[in-house]
């Protein structure tokens, strides 16, 4: 696909009259005037399709050749990015999904969109969906049997809004592969402790004692209460705290003994510097 304006025939993303197309095809690539090394007259300079020049990469160049290396350079992209996080790599079924989660859809153009010939990669999407960001994780759900497993629901044994996973439920684990998900926390709104929660894996397998998970998967999160330091000279006060986690207001009070905790003037900002001739206050961090 490619639009006119690009020097194509069609619409963005939509079949072209040699395109592959059906349900076995996944995902789509730029399949005329793609631009490459040595565009040709394209550029507008006659000598790039004199011989030494790259002459073989034309503005006609495009089709499988041309489409097929633009999908597999997504998906090394995102391979590498996730290898690079956590050390682990991605099953080919992991990288389709994705892929074909987070890229942009097909549309109709000299051909209806369904005729199928899958979306087009987003790699930036895919990686924001897939790596597991500092605040997250991931862990696999195998399917060992010769049938697909179905994982119809994935919970928390006890209420955890601050706990989101990718894929969300349905999803199909086909036989001998496996499927990653990725988990994160919300450290603005997860409780300041360590907080254990379990994900609980509903799925297709009728042997409770090999479904994925049975005891669950065990999520501890980490989230501390920021250091507040507070600095004097002759004349000022300098306060501020450390960054993390985020999310914390300055309150001052006149009195502990009868508190009347109000934000201070410079709310979130960090850090802040007043004058010491000013009555004796008081702080404290607090989330709103």
């Amino acid at each position: 696909c490619a639009p006119p304006f690009f020097g194509g025939s069609s619409v963005t993303r939509s079949r072209l009259d040699f395109s592959n197309y059906g349900s076995t095809v996944d995902l789509q690539g730029w399949g005329e005037a793609i631009w490459t090394t040595g565009y040709g007259t394209s550029l507008g300079f006659a000598g790039w399709d004199e011989p030494g020049f790259d002459n073989d990469f034309t503005g006609l160049f495009g089709g499988t050749s041309g489409a097929s290396p633009i999908v597999a350079g997504a998906c090394a992209l995102v391979q590498s990015a996730y290898k690079s996080r956590t050390g682990s790599v991605l099953s080919p079924e992991d990288i389709k999904r994705i892929l074909r989660a987070t890229g942009s859809p097909q549309q109709s153009g000299l051909f209806p969109s369904t005729e199928n010939i899958g979306p087009m990669p987003d790699v930036p999407s895919a990686i924001r969906r897939i790596v597991p960001p500092p605040n997250g994780d991931s862990f696999r759900i195998h399917n060992d049997g010769i049938a697909p497993l179905v994982v119809s629901g994935i919970t928390t044994d006890q209420p955890a809004p601050w706990l989101d996973w990718n894929p969300k439920p349905p999803f199909t684990v086909p036989p001998g592969t496996y499927l990653t998900v990725t988990f994160t926390a919300n450290c603005e709104s997860a409780p300041v402790s360590s907080t254990p929660r379990r994900l609980l894996i509903s799925s297709s397998d009728l042997d409770p004692g090999q479904s994925p998970y049975p005891e669950g998967v065990f999520v501890n999160v980490h989230s501390s209460v920021p250091a507040l330091h507070i600095t004097r000279s002759l004349s000022s006060l300098t306060i501020s705290w450390t960054a993390s986690p985020p999310g914390f207001v300055l309150q001052e009070t006149a009195d502990l003994a009868l508190p009347n905790w109000t934000n201070a003037p410079s709310g979130s900002m960090n850090p802040i510097t007043l004058s010491a001739t000013k009555a004796a206050r008081f702080y404290r961090l607090r989330r709103p």
